[in-house]
């Protein structure tokens, strides 16, 4: 228990204490008459008392409930509170994590892409090679020539 608590706890207590024997104090004399005699108004006093310590002993087990109720709930609030910032941060962690995951899967797909680039450009440079290298080539400039030729005789 916090020590505001078991303080308040504490005062209270002597606050009802003192209280209830002050009432118990005033039924006693309320309650006996002027011309009793001594053994009756030591019985009503003696019962009075008795009776206010009764009442002090629940009053004080009502107060210290009371306050262990209030420190659970303080208990309670303040695991909250904890989990609750607790979760915040696994929040930021989770985050922090997909902004990273993320921006590898970024760099992975630029990395792929640009390979893929190289290899559309290798697969282009070797097909102008082969172009320029196809020993049809000269076959077929043969053929045009002669095509035009015949195109041009007849």
């Amino acid at each position: 228990m916090n020590t505001a608590l078991a303080i308040a706890k504490e005062v209270a207590k002597a606050a009802s204490n003192f209280g209830i024997g002050y009432m118990g104090g005033a039924v006693g004399k309320a309650l006996t008459p002027d011309d009793a005699r001594k053994i009756v108004k030591v019985c009503v006093y003696v019962g009075s008392w008795a009776a206010s310590g009764a009442i002090a002993m629940k009053a004080n087990d009502y107060i210290d409930e009371t306050a262990e109720a209030i420190d659970e709930s303080i208990k309670t609030v303040k695991e909250a509170v904890k989990a609750k910032k607790e979760s915040k941060e696994k929040e930021k962690e989770l985050e922090r994590i997909e902004k990273e995951v993320n921006k590898k899967k970024e760099e992975a797909v630029k990395e792929k892409i640009e390979e893929m680039d190289a290899k559309l450009e290798k697969v282009k440079a070797d097909l102008e090679a082969a172009k320029e290298n196809d020993p049809m080539k000269e076959e077929v400039e043969k053929l045009k020539k002669k095509t035009a030729k015949r195109i041009k005789e007849a």
